[in-house]
């Protein structure tokens, strides 16, 4: 920020040399590399589709067959997980996700969260903005909000405008897409992904940060509780998501270098 500011308000410094892109590179050690790039997406990065098994409670490159489970917005939730990686794996860029889904009443809000996890089975938490121990990344997005801006949207980056909340009947199963904020990130080999799909905030089970009045749990201060926004008739529900055949619910990851299990590349 010095540099910025000492060249764009006094015209010191080399700031032209600064590539557009700067990454902070995570490691599954904690440790961070900064990389410069010249574009975003990453030119070489290869999208690649995990689809998800509720049956199995998996993700892989390969289609499952049918299948569905519900989960408790109050509760844990699902959690699918890849193979254990082969080789080590980077994923740097925006993630997203299409999921089927149905809700026992009329909304319902998906938290989705893309974690990693160790050989051991230990999760594998990172420094965030603010909180101190978070997973890769996180993505929200209320059902009755799932209209898309078309023009705006993209494969690996879903837009929504948010101008107007659309019906939600119960037991009706509705294709929907979440943005998952952009990650980057290497992992070894032998280490896992996973997809939590919640409606809760993300808890990491450990003993929280204090920060001021809040207690960081992996998601920060800024929770999705208040009751008049989340009125306990409405989203203390149940909500079902579908895989596989036509209701292929499924995540899209940005592999930069590696490959996921079962994938050709």
């Amino acid at each position: 920020m010095r540099r910025f500011f000492d060249y764009f308000l006094k015209g010191e410094g080399d700031w032209e040399t600064q590539p557009p892109v700067s990454l902070q590179v995570r490691h599954a050690d904690g440790t961070f590399t900064q990389r410069g790039q010249q574009e975003w997406p990453l030119a070489h990065t290869a999208f690649q589709r995990c689809y998800l098994d509720v049956a199995s409670e998996s993700m892989s490159p390969t289609l499952p067959e049918l299948g569905r489970a519900a989960y408790a917005a109050a509760g844990e939730g699902l959690t699918l997980r890849s193979p254990a990686l082969t080789e080590q794996l980077e994923l740097t860029g925006p993630v997203s996700a299409r999921l089927w889904v149905s809700s026992s009443s009329t909304d319902a809000d998906l938290i989705l969260v893309l974690r990693a996890f160790a050989p051991d089975g230990s999760e594998v938490l990172f420094q965030g903005a603010n909180d101190p121990k978070t997973p890769l990344s996180q993505g929200w997005l209320r059902l009755s909000h799932r209209a898309l801006d078309v023009e705006r949207s993209r494969e690996w980056a879903p837009w929504h405008p948010h101008e107007h909340a659309d019906a939600v009947a119960p037991g009706q199963i509705y294709p929907v897409d979440v943005e998952i904020w952009a990650t980057c990130v290497v992992l070894p080999a032998g280490y896992q992904l996973a997809l939590s799909i919640l409606g809760r905030d993300f808890d990491h089970g450990l003993e929280p940060a204090a920060r001021g009045a809040h207690p960081m749990r992996g998601s920060g201060p800024f929770r999705h509780e208040h009751p008049e926004d989340r009125p306990a008739a409405t989203f203390d529900n149940e909500v079902t998501v579908y895989t596989g055949g036509a209701t292929a619910s499924s995540i899209l990851l940005p592999v930069v270098s590696g490959s996921l299990p079962g994938s050709d590349s």
